[in-house]
């Protein structure tokens, strides 16, 4: 299984149980940046590790994504969920650095 793909589902693990895979913290570089380019329902555009893993603990949304393109250097994926009622559209960009995610920036939009 590919790194990308390790990911995702771990992410989606994450968010359905709200129990923390430790390969999913592991794949998480201790100083990455998680860039939003669309407004943020958390108040900031920008957030951690440790941000993301406990939004994503909290967060029992269920999304469909899947990795579009995956190298050494980079990971994008692409996916559909319901947010805040409304059916969301998504796109993920993580640059890799040492194996681990360094820098991630994503946005969504409504479907349709």
């Amino acid at each position: 299984m590919s790194f990308g793909q390790d990911f995702i589902d771990n992410l989606r693990v994450a968010h359905s149980t709200g129990e923390i895979p430790a390969a999913l913290a592991e794949a998480m570089a201790d100083d990455l940046v998680w860039t939003s380019l669309a407004k943020s329902s958390m108040g900031n555009q920008s957030r951690g590790k440790q941000e993301w893993l406990d939004y994503v603990k909290h967060d029992r949304n269920e999304y469909d994504s899947s990795v579009v393109y995956e190298n050494d250097e980079i990971v994008v994926w692409k996916g559909t969920g319901d947010f805040n009622g409304v059916q969301q559209v998504f796109l993920f960009c993580m640059e890799l650095l040492n194996g681990k995610i360094s820098k991630v920036q994503h946005v969504r939009a409504p479907a349709g």
